[in-house]
């Protein structure tokens, strides 16, 4: 087939593609306890920006850090603590600063309402109390500060009664499913369930300040258009999907 023809048809075909065959894929790996309103968000972004799908991989956060250091071909990383966010900056793999996006805070639920929750100190009558891997799910990590300060960690830990999730999403599952007597879980995801009692707010000197970030990765193919959604996502447009999701803006 002559050059000339064989363009013409190349040309043809990409008409006949449906437009979001020709979409610019973005990449964003966010915390599983903010898919939610981070679905919200890019829905709203990709409104505005035509030619653009925004995909978001969803997981711990540590698992999602993970993934960047290998190589992930992830565009902007929103993390449920400033801790992934720091192990990433030391190996150079941001594009510019993170950016505070939300807050949350840690709560105690269970299915008993027979059996409430007054302190931290009354999960030593729970069987099984589920909370995250501290090791890579923040939310595990801000469930054993307050443990610990309250002095009841290691009382679970050594009568067997912890379960680690593998995420946030994963510890509401627990309880509504009775495969914990009680779970130490975000707001967000408690205010979700209809299958749970009261929470128990913890007390935020208990914890360090659950804050998440949001930052561009350094290796980005599309560093403008993670730039844009970024901007996006900490607007006042955004920070209004946040709140729908009754994550806060401020720690205090």
């Amino acid at each position: 087939m002559p050059a000339a023809k064989a363009l013409l048809f190349i040309l043809w075909c990409l008409c006949l593609m449906p437009p979001q065959c020709l979409a610019e894929d973005l990449l964003v790996s966010t915390a599983i306890s903010l898919k939610e309103a981070l679905f919200d968000i890019a829905h709203d972004f990709e409104k505005t920006h035509k030619d653009v799908r925004v995909i978001l991989n969803s997981a711990s956060s540590g698992e999602l850090a993970l993934q960047v250091k290998k190589g992930a071909p992830v565009d902007l990383f929103v993390s449920a603590s400033p801790v992934e966010m720091q192990t990433l900056k030391r190996d150079g793999l941001l594009d510019g600063e993170a950016k505070p996006l939300a807050y949350n805070r840690l709560v105690v639920v269970s299915q008993n309402s027979e059996q409430p929750i007054k302190s931290l100190i009354d999960l030593s009558n729970f069987g099984k109390v589920a909370i995250g891997n501290p090791e890579t799910v923040p939310a595990g990590r801000y469930a054993k500060q307050a443990l610990t300060k309250s002095g009841i960690f290691e009382r679970l830990k050594t009568k067997h009664a912890l379960i680690f999730g593998q995420n946030a999403k994963a510890l509401l599952t627990y309880v509504e499913q009775g495969n914990a007597d009680a779970s130490m879980i975000y707001l967000s995801d408690a205010l979700t369930s209809k299958d749970i009692g009261t929470p128990f707010l913890i007390p935020k000197n208990l914890t360090d300040p659950i804050e998440y970030e949001i930052a561009c990765i350094s290796r980005s193919e599309h560093k403008k258009l993670a730039q844009d959604f970024l901007k996006f996502a900490t607007s006042p447009q955004g920070n209004s999907y946040l709140a729908k999701h009754h994550f806060e803006k401020s720690w205090n």
